[in-house]
């Protein structure tokens, strides 16, 4: 099974944030297949703030605002085939009550997604 390497892999390991991370957030929005309001209010922020932080400007909390976002996509790097993913994230997921990872990101429940990954990869070791 071969795994998609996301855009985000060095800029969710990163704490400090270049400016020109500005790409990975547009591509990072597109591959959830998200507006810019959607994404921005799924991160709590304006949309003038997210198009400033997708120009590659005024990135002082963009680090911190986007966290669970670069781990949810770290995330399905690991646990979503990439031919799938369009599919995946917009399919009702039993993990996710019954919810698809779509709608939890536009209701800005991203942690959730995290917190839930991290279990099913938790129990997945334990097998």
């Amino acid at each position: 099974m071969r795994v998609r390497r996301s855009v985000f892999e060095a800029f969710a390991k990163a704490r400090s944030i270049p400016a020109r991370d500005g790409f990975e957030i547009v591509q990072g929005r597109r591959r959830l297949g998200l507006t810019q309001e959607q994404l921005a209010a799924a991160l709590n922020v304006t949309i003038q703030t997210l198009r400033i932080w997708e120009a590659g400007q005024g990135t002082k909390h963009m680090s911190r605002k986007t966290r669970d976002l670069r781990e949810v996509l770290s995330r399905m790097d690991d646990y979503v085939v990439a031919p799938k993913e369009k599919a995946w994230l917009s399919a009702p997921i039993e993990a996710f009550g019954g919810r698809s990872p779509q709608e939890l990101i536009k209701e800005g429940r991203i942690r959730e997604m995290v917190v839930e990954f991290d279990r099913l990869g938790a129990n997945s070791n334990e097998s």
